[in-house]
């Protein structure tokens, strides 16, 4: 049978197909992206599900020029990608030289020119230089991809900020909760420490020992914790995690996350452990350290004012 639907039509060059992809903007499901050397379609799994297609069937596409021409053409289906937000599930991808030749659009015209940096902080500095130099076209007009989508541009990193707050705040709760439990560990081996002091360690030399403790324990958790996130960062980042359809993909920009794990990400991790292991250890740690050396080997412990104690021994130096 014969079924018709409308999609909008993208060319695409080898690069910004390589590049879509390696951004994880498009996933492909079944074979793969058309270029000029393998000329064909792809379709979403929506259209390809709705249009009842799959990889290898022909689809014959319709366009009308700008000259009012009318265009007919098939092609073969080479890829289905995964859907994405409902918007994005309408784009067919085609090479841009078949892209051209059905819409009558020849090469140097174009409807939308994008231009990929390297350094995307740059972006609002030269789309306002291109649009100075546009400022007399009629037609033309540049911006950058920030102000052309502000929303959807910054949702992504509004939600990374909230998972992080999140986290750091479930962090903040464990590190307070075990404040109590180094605290009692601490005067169990309050002995230890004043041996130390007595045999010539600095009180600075004893917290180190107490915190260099506390974050090798907390590395080696974080050492099995990336091997976990590891193994299902691989899982997960081919089949994806779903959310759901309808609404909920247009507000996250698609039907499912793609997790990945980044070098930034790790060395975000490492500092975290750092900072939770020194806010841990700081109040009891530094409480065993400025008791006197005759009440540590008594196993007595005093309560001090550490903020006075501190600043009583830095100006009595």
């Amino acid at each position: 049978g014969e079924a018709n639907d409308q999609f909008v039509v993208f060319g695409l060059t080898s690069e910004h197909a390589a590049f879509l992809q390696q951004e994880k903007i498009l996933k492909i499901l079944e074979g793969y992206l058309p270029d000029a050397a393998a000329s064909g379609i792809c379709i979403s799994q929506f259209l390809a599900q709705d249009l009842n297609l799959t990889k290898g069937d022909t689809i014959k596409l319709r366009a009308i020029t700008n000259a009012k021409e009318l265009r007919e053409r098939e092609f073969v289906i080479t890829g289905i990608y995964a859907n994405g937000a409902g918007y994005d599930n309408f784009f067919a991808f085609m090479s841009d030289e078949d892209a051209r030749e059905l819409t009558g659009v020849p090469q140097p015209l174009f409807d939308i020119y994008r231009i990929y940096l390297n350094d995307s902080k740059q972006a609002g500095e030269l789309a306002e230089e291109l649009d100075s130099s546009l400022a007399g076209n009629p037609v033309l007009y540049a911006e950058s991809f920030m102000d052309a989508s502000t929303f959807y541009t910054n949702n992504s990193k509004y939600m990374r900020i909230m998972f992080n707050i999140f986290i750091f705040f479930i962090l903040a709760v464990i590190a307070f909760g075990l404040v109590a439990t180094i605290r009692m560990h601490l005067y169990e081996r309050i002995r230890e420490f004043g041996t130390l002091r007595a045999i010539g360690y600095s009180r600075g030399q004893n917290y180190g020992i107490i915190f260099t403790e506390m974050f090798l324990l907390a590395a080696m958790a974080l050492a099995a914790a990336l091997v976990l996130a590891g193994v299902l960062t691989a899982i997960l980042g081919s089949t994806g995690i779903y959310v759901g359809t309808g609404a909920i993909s247009y507000g996250l920009g698609g039907e499912k996350f793609w997790p990945q794990m980044r070098i930034q990400d790790i060395l975000m991790a490492g500092a975290s452990v750092a900072f939770f292991a020194l806010l841990a250890t700081l109040s009891p740690g530094l409480s065993i350290c400025y008791q006197e050396i005759t009440d540590m080997m008594q196993k007595r412990q005093k309560r001090i004012f550490l903020p006075a104690r501190i600043i009583r021994e830095w100006l009595g130096r």
